[in-house]
């Protein structure tokens, strides 16, 4: 059996409290490798979704251990249950007039919510909601798109399937998306990014890799920046599926 996967806040190379995390750490142990593994994020999101990830591939439980909130959760779902269950709890003990206007405001206000947030986001089973997520994989765990070794496409109900070819992904997520009312949500260690359509998800590839390379105006800009981008594949290959970009739909 996985051991636990534990995450903490810390502050100072010190454990603290999970508003004062800067930043969260996360540790696991390799049932291939015996060995622990420790890595640091400053972004909720992406740790959100690496948790989630890690834990469902060595069915692990995890335990987050902090100096205000200690929580253990046999696996990602309980953990945004739990966590949940204890922003209600402590609101409860506060004091916070039962209402619904009152109750809500004081949740979205509480030290643990935007944690609770992130952990929120990365599992739609929680949320209720059917979303199409695509995942950057290098070998069998979520990747870099520095070292890119395929995509993964789940979630919509359908059975998960790795895609190396950027061509025959956008096809199949052209198909997924058509065939349901979905969301979509790409991940990979460096970004997350939810949007409502596949012309949106276009929209915020051609903006997140804009963003990540040198602007004209440096020195060290160069003329093939954009296309030189790991992320430029897979955004022109759904720029081409998109009807509403120029591109032609794939038959369904």
């Amino acid at each position: 059996m996985a051991k636990p996967i534990t995450i903490t806040p810390h502050l100072d190379d010190q454990i603290t409290s999970v508003s004062e995390a800067q930043p969260w750490i996360m540790a696991w142990e390799s049932p291939v490798e015996a060995q622990v593994f420790r890595i640091s994020y400053r972004d909720l999101d992406l740790m959100a979704e690496a948790l989630r990830d890690l834990s469902e591939r060595n069915g692990a439980a995890i335990h987050l251990d902090a100096t205000d909130l200690r929580i253990f959760a046999t696996d990602f779902p309980d953990l945004v249950e739990s966590l949940t269950t204890e922003i209600h709890n402590a609101l409860e003990d506060a004091g916070v007039p039962d209402d619904p206007e009152a109750c809500a405001e004081a949740f979205d206000a509480h030290a643990w919510a935007p944690l609770r947030e992130a952990f929120w986001a990365a599992e739609p089973r929680i949320r209720g909601e059917d979303c199409l997520r695509i995942e950057a994989m290098s070998g069998d765990a979520l990747g870099s798109i520095d070292a890119l070794t395929g995509w993964r496409v789940s979630g919509d109900g359908g059975a998960p399937a790795i895609f190396e070819d950027e061509e025959e992904l956008a096809c199949e997520v052209a198909r997924r998306l058509a065939e349901g009312d979905l969301s979509v949500r790409l991940v990979t260690l460096e970004h997350v990014i939810e949007v409502e359509d596949i012309d949106a998800l276009c929209e915020a590839l051609t903006e997140t890799i804009a963003d990540d390379i040198p602007s004209i105006e440096e020195e060290d800009a160069r003329d093939d920046d954009f296309d030189n981008h790991p992320l430029c594949p897979i955004r022109d290959a759904l720029v081409d599926v998109s009807p509403n970009f120029g591109g032609n739909a794939p038959d369904l």
